[in-house]
């Protein structure tokens, strides 16, 4: 039988409840309008066949469209080895990356 445990380990998980929520407000993406973005060719490409009028922005998106695909109406990017990446506009992105910033000791109580 194997073991995952490697010597000197723990075998317990130490928590820490919180008494109050650690976020002030909730934030909420409500209803986003689409917008024009850099995915909007390649969404029209997929989903109607558009292509730009521009012969080599054409072919250019022809060739660059084989790694996304539509799910659900949203944009990913596929590749051989990887998974899905869900394709973002700025606005998303933005918000994405707030909840990623980093504290400074500035910002210590």
């Amino acid at each position: 039988m194997a073991n995952t445990k490697k010597v000197g380990h723990l075998k317990t998980i130490i928590q820490e409840m919180l008494p109050t929520p650690t976020i002030d407000a909730e934030e909420i993406m409500v209803g986003e309008e689409e917008e024009p973005s850099w995915m909007t060719p390649y969404k029209n490409f997929l989903i109607r066949r558009v292509l730009p009028s521009n012969e080599n922005e054409a072919q250019r998106l022809k060739r660059k469209a084989k790694y996304f695909v539509i799910l659900d109406g949203e944009l990913f990017k596929r590749g051989l080895t990887v998974p899905l990446f869900k394709c973002l506009n700025s606005q998303q992105a933005d918000y994405i990356m707030k909840g990623y910033a980093v504290s400074t000791p500035e910002d210590a109580p």
